[in-house]
């Protein structure tokens, strides 16, 4: 019998392109996985390599995710300036307020509020951490960039991860 049935070759083309593209989707998020790993690496050892020149206790914090936002505290001496105010205990409002972000989220209008604070607070604090180890005009690119494109971040800490700690004056 040489007739082929249509429905037959066409199902196995269909069941031939689910699995070709199921294999890239999986070889996608495979390299998309390593390539967060490896991001993550590069900013933990980057704030570990800060914390230890500053001779800070518990640099090791670094490696681990949420605690990294405690060192992150430490490492811009405890503190946020948003103009002339300042908010102090940064190295525990930042993993503390990371961690109630989920968990506020369900709330109409105060999630979305909490949410928002929290990340102008996050950034605030970024925006610290590179002026303390860069210059003015630095921080404000890598913190407009960091914001952008979210994946020069480690990159943008691990350039700084040798420089001393130079504390500045607020001029508001």
């Amino acid at each position: 019998m040489e007739s082929l049935d249509y429905y037959s070759t066409s199902n196995t083309l269909n069941t031939f392109m689910t699995a070709l593209f199921g294999a890239a989707a999986g070889v996608v998020a495979v390299i998309s996985a390593l390539i967060g790993i490896a991001l993550y690496l590069l900013l933990a050892y980057a704030y570990y390599r800060m914390a230890k020149n500053r001779e800070l206790p518990h640099a090791w914090t670094a490696w681990i995710p949420i605690a990294q936002l405690y060192l992150l505290g430490m490492l811009i001496n405890r503190r946020v300036y948003f103009g002339s105010a300042k908010i102090s205990n940064a190295h525990v409002l930042l993993p503390i307020g990371f961690i109630l972000v989920p968990a506020v989220a369900f709330i109409p209008i105060i999630g979305y509020l909490y949410g928002v604070a929290y990340t102008i607070y996050a950034f605030a604090a970024h925006y610290r951490l590179y002026r303390l180890y860069g210059t003015s005009n630095q921080a404000l690119v890598f913190l407009i960039l960091s914001i952008i494109f979210p994946v020069t971040e480690p990159f943008f800490v691990f350039a700084l991860r040798n420089k001393p700690s130079v504390e500045y004056q607020t001029y508001f």
